[in-house]
């Protein structure tokens, strides 16, 4: 990040170089809200706010991930030398001034992405990593440690981009986001250049509500979490598991 890059900060999140996206590229090209930060770290509630803002994301609503994007970026379908990828990216440049795409794994490809996508917004969530561990945990994973140290490594991978890129960011911090929301509402609207009333900031506050409602549903159930006995016995076969690799 150059060190004279304009900052604005704000009660929930702070911007970067605000309007980089709209220099240097023919206008034609549409601008691209990239939502990313760690899974289960709150970007499905910015994908909600950006959805209700009318930025399109894709159909799988309440997580708003374009499964097409995903698979391909992920590797999950062939696409040798990212002709695909680039070709979907292409496309939704040329059918909207202004469109979204939410996937936390875009942490662990700023490379292609940033290389691919002409006029980036890049939109990251932060939120604290004992939380999103807590919340796996919840889920049944039961490596509490495991998932703060992932959850810190996403972060770093963001800071590590954020020092080296001139593009324009927004940073958010869930945990104030979620409390100010009609803030985050106004400043991802602002950076879009998207026009809200405050009227409009509260329909949309309340579908964001609605949609976490509808998210929460959708959870499947968690499973019972693991007994301190069964913790013990998973932990001794790791262990095991990596006396052996390192005899072998």
């Amino acid at each position: 990040m150059n060190p004279e890059a304009e900052m604005e900060v704000g009660e929930s999140c702070v911007v970067l170089n605000r309007g980089a996206s709209l220099q240097g590229a023919d206008a034609g090209i549409g601008r691209a809200v990239l939502l990313t930060g760690n899974p289960r770290g709150g970007t499905t509630f910015v994908a909600s706010v950006a959805h209700h803002l009318g930025i399109p994301l894709g159909k799988d609503t309440p997580r708003y991930e374009d499964r097409t994007l995903r698979f391909l970026l992920r590797g999950e379908e062939p696409d040798e030398g990212h002709v695909r990828l680039t070709e979907t990216i292409r496309a939704r440049e040329a059918a909207h001034p202004l469109w979204g795409w939410k996937l936390p794994a875009i942490v662990e490809h700023f490379d292609v992405v940033d290389r691919l996508v002409r006029r980036p917004i890049y939109v990251m969530v932060f939120k604290d990593p004992l939380s999103i561990a807590m919340r796996k945990v919840n889920r049944g994973d039961p490596e509490l440690v495991g998932g703060m140290m992932a959850s810190i490594l996403y972060a770093q991978r963001m800071v590590q981009f954020l020092a080296g890129t001139e593009r324009e960011c927004v940073l958010v911090s869930f945990d104030k986001a979620i409390r100010k929301q009609g803030d985050f509402i106004r400043t991802l609207a602002s950076v879009a250049g998207i026009p809200v009333t405050d009227a409009r900031v509260a329909e949309i506050e309340a579908a964001v509500r609605a949609d976490s409602l509808l998210y929460d549903r959708k959870k499947p159930a968690a499973p019972p979490l693991a007994t301190g006995a069964e913790l013990a016995a998973a932990k001794a076969e790791r262990k095991r598991r990596r006396r052996e690799a390192a005899q072998g």
